[in-house]
């Protein structure tokens, strides 16, 4: 869901402001990780947290995006 978004987002707003904005947006999965942690932790509650962790799939394509142009064919 948001590998396209993130994709366009590196040249709508530069490489480096979008790579900050990516890499503080990755806390929002780890801080929820902590949260489930808990042993009383419901099935929904691991299922949202695991939905979150998607976040990494859509900043590894940004990322490579951004890094392209710095490897030659």
């Amino acid at each position: 869901l948001v590998r396209v978004p993130y994709t366009f987002a590196v040249a709508r707003f530069g490489g480096r402001n979008w790579t900050v904005f990516s890499a503080v947006s990755l806390l929002v999965p780890t801080l929820a990780a902590f949260w489930v942690m808990e042993p009383g932790t419901s099935y929904a509650t691991f299922v949202a947290v695991a939905a979150l962790t998607g976040i990494g799939g859509g900043n590894f394509a940004s990322s490579m995006t951004n890094i392209n142009a710095f490897f030659p064919l």
